[in-house]
């Protein structure tokens, strides 16, 4: 939307120098008014250009969730008794209402699978009641990893 706002800004305000340009030449019989007008208009089109190329970084790179979305999720992990740990979230927005989340969590070692698979299902959900915008959520089991023994 905003590009269709910005092109089509431009595209009146270089009329309106194209304009004024060629009138205000004829009119005071001066061919470098015109000329200034030509270089104003691509001005004008130089400052779109830049203004849509940082408008639509975010687009092609890739936007975070806000970050009060990322802090509700980590709460949430928290809240989760089978949770170690889980405070790696990323988050993807592909548009106003879908995110994509990829989840790092550590769980509780003793847990069966079953356990485990429960667990997983109790915090997608509650994700998805909190938060109805994500839409895709992987949860990625984090190795438990040993201390190493002292020799």
């Amino acid at each position: 939307m905003f590009t269709v706002l910005f092109e089509d800004t431009a595209a009146l305000i270089g009329l309106a120098a194209a304009f004024l340009g060629v009138y205000l030449g004829h009119r005071y019989d001066n061919p470098y008014i015109d000329g200034a007008a030509s270089i104003a208009i691509g001005v004008t089109l130089s400052v779109v250009a830049l203004l849509l190329i940082r408008e639509s970084e975010a687009l092609l790179v890739g936007e975070a969730a806000k970050p009060e979305v990322v802090a509700s999720i980590r709460e949430l992990a928290c809240n989760e008794p089978a949770v170690i740990k889980g405070d790696r979230v990323l988050t993807t927005v592909f548009g106003p209402d879908e995110v994509l989340m990829n989840l790092e969590a550590q769980f509780d070692p003793a847990l069966s699978v079953a356990e485990l698979s429960a667990a997983v299902c109790r915090w997608e959900e509650a994700i998805r009641q909190r938060h109805p915008g994500v839409k895709k959520i992987f949860i990625d089991a984090a190795a438990m990893v040993a201390p190493p023994a002292a020799n």
